[in-house]
């Protein structure tokens, strides 16, 4: 599907694929920030694993996330944040 080119004629092919790839990654973001606060399930350690999973598909590392999102929370609302 990535090799392949776009369909030039066919407009609703790619309003469907943005709306879809739109919301699998706004899905991601909000999965990857709920394991950061621990709240995705009941325990923490699946909360971690989960958030290292997404963190894998967005190419970006768990702990690093986790770091700047605590950072985040503890400057909120200064001109540190």
């Amino acid at each position: 599907m990535i090799y392949h080119p776009w369909p030039h004629g066919d407009w609703l092919c790619r309003a469907g694929w943005i709306v879809l790839t739109g919301y699998a990654l706004f899905s991601l973001t909000s999965g990857l920030h709920e394991t950061v606060h621990q709240t995705f399930c009941g325990s923490r350690r699946v909360s971690i694993w989960f958030g290292r999973l997404i963190g894998t598909l967005l190419f970006l590392p768990y702990t690093v996330y986790r770091e700047s999102h605590i950072r985040h929370h503890a400057y909120l609302n200064s001109p540190l944040d």
